[in-house]
């Protein structure tokens, strides 16, 4: 069995996509950022005084900020469920390890409400894994428990 993390965008070849972030906001911030530290030099009546430090701040502030989220687009990738064109989310719930056979079943059965019942333990041994849309509906699930130093997959990846 493959873990979900590795093998979703595969599984649902035409539904998922692995997409970069947006650079926009980025961008702005970047060009923004240093139009501020510019127009603060540019003009005479700024150059001296509270105003020309403060705009040096604020256009200093604004630029570095967005040259980190440009790094942090550039380096970072994100599913995306196509139909809906959300970005999905992954949410993790961990689970007593009692309830190990009713989880298997219930996730078999695709009956993703029914978690809800189950006792939860804050002990990381069993997690379900969840990737949902922007709008909630879980569109995959796997059920994992941790054998020293790692989890292992306990059922094949659900598709819902």
């Amino acid at each position: 069995m493959e873990m979900i993390e590795n093998s979703l965008a595969s599984r649902m070849e035409g539904k998922i996509a692995l997409k970069r972030k947006s650079v926009v906001l980025s961008l702005v911030l970047l060009v923004l950022g240093i139009a501020i530290i510019v127009v603060s030099a540019i003009i005479p009546a700024l150059e001296s005084g509270f105003m020309h430090s403060l705009l040096i701040f604020i256009g200093g502030v604004a630029a570095i900020i967005g040259l980190l989220l440009l790094l942090s687009a550039a380096f970072t990738k994100q599913y995306y469920y196509l139909p809906e064109n959300s970005r999905l989310h992954k949410k993790i719930e961990y689970f007593d390890l009692t309830e190990e056979s009713a989880i298997k079943r219930a996730l078999e059965n695709k009956e993703i409400e029914s978690l809800d019942n189950y006792r939860k333990s804050t002990a990381p041994t069993l997690q379900v894994v969840l990737y949902k849309t922007g709008k909630g509906t879980v569109i995959a699930a796997q059920l994992q428990k941790y054998v020293p130093y790692t989890y292992q997959p306990v059922t094949d990846i659900i598709l819902l």
